[in-house]
């Protein structure tokens, strides 16, 4: 999804098209006549809270995958029927999306609706290339990989392989099922964060994507800095601390 080094099948050839024919419309809203790169600032993410603690804490870095078991969900915050704790990676789905609208109210109002529209076609996006991979439907796991994949290229500026984005997805699965603070969340809190993950994650590789077609340095600017904010919120630190490769995350030398 994420790399295209290579691009060899046609699955590869599609999901290049796709998000290069996005785009031209993404980079609308980091033109030199905006002022500033049009994403949610990274204290906006309910990221770190779990995704820190279960997941670099319990050293899955150095260890790889989790085989951590789920741990039994309290109730839900919202008091809306929750799935079982084997089931907190995933979301029944269903209800409209929610998100596009919601990170295009932080554009400035000229831009809105063009925004929530681009939005919503990453997310329509994210989920082709899930079932490209053949991730489950509505994984949470898959959509965080994408986000921290996408932020790590943005940050890096390099091209990682398509290989990274399953193998990190299937890393984050362990921890992530085993947090309870994950699993206490309610079908919308986990729609939501899905959406913002996948669309946040998708947006960084199309705007890269098109910078490569349209340099322009203040926006490739935007972007890394965006990339470097986004991995900081996840990492709980330094986004320098780990490295992103075909096999997935590992800590930085």
């Amino acid at each position: 999804m994420i790399a295209f080094r290579q691009v060899r099948s046609t699955p590869e050839r599609a999901r290049r098209a796709v998000l290069r024919g996005l785009a031209a419309g993404a980079l609308l809203l980091c033109a030199p006549g905006h002022a500033q790169f049009y994403v949610p600032e990274p204290n906006m993410l309910p990221m770190s809270s779990f995704l820190n603690d279960s997941f670099l804490s319990n050293q899955a870095l150095k260890k790889g995958p989790s085989r951590a078991r789920p741990r039994s969900a309290p109730p839900s915050r919202s008091g809306e029927p929750k799935p079982d704790a084997g089931s907190a990676l995933t979301f029944r789905g269903g209800a409209p999306p929610v998100m596009p609208a919601r990170l295009a109210a932080t554009v400035p109002a000229p831009d809105r609706s063009q925004a929530e529209s681009l939005f919503g076609e990453m997310l329509v996006t994210y989920r082709r290339i899930e079932r490209q991979f053949a991730l489950p439907t509505n994984d949470l796991a898959g959509a965080t990989a994408a986000l921290l994949v996408g932020s790590y290229q943005a940050y890096h500026e390099e091209t990682l392989p398509d290989a990274a984005f399953p193998a990190l997805a299937r890393q984050l699965r362990g921890p992530l099922a085993a947090e309870t603070a994950l699993a206490a969340m309610s079908e919308a809190e986990r729609q939501a964060y899905y959406e913002q993950a996948a669309i946040l994650g998708t947006y960084l590789v199309t705007v890269r994507i098109g910078l490569e077609r349209a340099p322009d340095a203040a926006a490739q600017a935007h972007l890394r800095d965006a990339g470097r904010r986004y991995l900081a919120q996840a990492l709980g630190g330094n986004p320098d601390r780990i490295v992103i490769s075909a096999t997935g995350m590992r800590a930085a030398p």
